[in-house]
């Protein structure tokens, strides 16, 4: 233990005279002791402190000489000093070793937690880039929308005109599409909506299944948070889609079908000829939709659904750029 060295004082060597003596009287004992503690039968020597400081110095050169440095030495006399002050001297020797080794093995432990910090760090950026290259996989293959030339927006209010009571169409013809049985906007506002829905609805079921695919790995554990930022990141831009899409449907009814004055006088003229009358209105209807200024109209529909859908992918690809990239 290298912490403190005791100088405890040794009894003068025996003379020859004491060494023919004979061994185990009172009187030879007593010589012993005396000779030991430094008395004598005329006088008690005095022990100078500064005698302890040259034999202290002395001693740490010594031991810092054979590789023991930065040793506590004291020094006691067993026959004169109080116990107290070796004992006092050895606790406090203890201590400090004892306080040496608890900040050794703080910085051990320290270090061991630092290592497995890291260790977990890095298994956990494995897993995220690996979460990360399964969906940009995924991107790169459905970054782009192969829409059909039409969308059909008006498909469900023409279901609705082939549908609905014929008194409650003419009702509707005749204010120009606002009528509590039969409402333009909203027919329009939902086509809009059917035609984002198909053109993006497949690519949003491959997407998802490849999240829950992640989700469902329990060594992907570490990449749950990850994937549900990008699942989120998807669905709130699809919904903003259907949201704006519905929005520009209901305005091709207010800009645009509504003040289309020919298209409701043709459609209220057929009133009272007979049977058919929903079939003749909705053919009026079918060639105002087919017409090209309409055509144009319904292609904003087309444009604005690239457009978000450009948006999504982008927001996407910057949550995928985020991930830290392999250490080379």
């Amino acid at each position: 233990m290298r912490e403190f060295c005791v100088m405890l004082k040794e009894p003068p060597p025996v003379s020859e005279d004491d060494a023919s003596a004979p061994i185990g009287t009172s009187k030879e004992i007593e010589r012993a002791i005396r000779n030991m503690s430094g008395l004598t039968r005329k006088r008690r020597t005095v022990v100078d402190p500064e005698g302890y400081d040259l034999k202290q110095l002395d001693a740490g050169n010594k031991l810092t000489a054979i590789g023991i440095p930065n040793v506590s030495v004291g020094f006691f006399n067993a026959l004169s000093d109080d116990p107290k002050s070796l004992r006092d001297f050895m606790l406090k020797a203890v201590k400090r070793l004892r306080g040496r080794h608890a900040v050794a093995l703080e910085e051990t432990v320290k270090g061991a937690r630092s290592l497995l910090d890291n260790f977990e760090r890095e298994q956990s950026m494995t897993v995220h880039r690996d979460a990360a290259r399964r969906l940009a996989v995924w991107l790169r293959g459905n970054e782009n929308l192969d829409l059909p030339q039409s969308l059909a927006v008006e498909s469900v209010l023409m279901q609705r005109i082939n549908s609905v009571h014929p008194s409650s169409l003419w009702a509707s013809v005749r204010r120009e599409g606002e009528w509590d049985g039969l409402e333009y906007s909203h027919a329009l506002r939902d086509g809009a909506r059917v035609a984002a829905v198909n053109a993006v609805q497949s690519k949003l079921v491959s997407f998802q299944s490849i999240a829950d695919n992640i989700l469902d790995d329990t060594q992907m554990e570490e990449a749950r948070g990850f994937v549900q930022q990008a699942i989120r990141v998807v669905e709130s831009g699809a919904d903003s889609l259907y949201q704006k899409c519905g929005l520009l449907g209901s305005e091709i009814h207010a800009r645009y079908m509504k003040p289309a004055q020919s298209l409701w006088r043709k459609s209220d003229d057929e009133w009272g000829r007979g049977n058919g009358y929903r079939f003749r209105v909705a053919r009026h209807h079918a060639d105002w939709f087919n017409s090209d200024d309409a055509t144009s109209r319904q292609n904003a529909v087309r444009a604005l659904i690239i457009n978000e859908w450009a948006e999504i992918m982008g927001r996407l690809s910057s949550i995928l750029d985020e991930t830290p990239d392999e250490p080379e």
